[in-house]
């Protein structure tokens, strides 16, 4: 009798380690996925964050060359390409001097592998 009670005593202690490692097992898993729903959200944003300094030009006909030296500059700070049509830009100074009445479009942009603009170019209006 000594022996059947010792026996049902290891076996109901194998039963609750064995309940509670399902138990670690399952949180652990709904606590990973959880925490890879909120990394992609946040990455979702910090993506968005990035392509609203630039996607305030996409679409527009009517930006000034000062835009387009604020671009220029936005796109040296964060490693984006921006192209001019058929323009050189050397500085500032000099291109708001020879293209400050013109007006400008904004007419490709290219994204990364992350969805972060790569690439925009401003088209000179006609």
């Amino acid at each position: 009798m000594e022996n059947a009670t010792k026996a049902l005593l290891l076996a109901a202690g194998v039963l609750i380690t064995i309940i509670v490692i399902t138990l670690g097992v399952t949180l652990y898993s709904t606590f990973s996925n959880q925490t890879r729903g909120y990394s992609q959200v946040i990455s979702n944003n910090q993506v968005q964050k990035f392509n609203s300094r630039f996607i305030v030009f996409l679409g527009r006909k009517d930006i000034t060359a000062l835009e387009v030296v604020t671009a220029i500059n936005l796109g040296k700070e964060y490693n984006v390409d921006i192209l001019l049509d058929r323009e050189e830009f050397t500085n500032s100074e000099e291109f708001l001097k020879s293209n400050g009445d013109n007006v400008y479009e904004c007419k490709i942009i290219t994204f990364d592998s992350e969805g972060k603009i790569k690439q925009l170019k401003f088209t000179k209006k006609s």
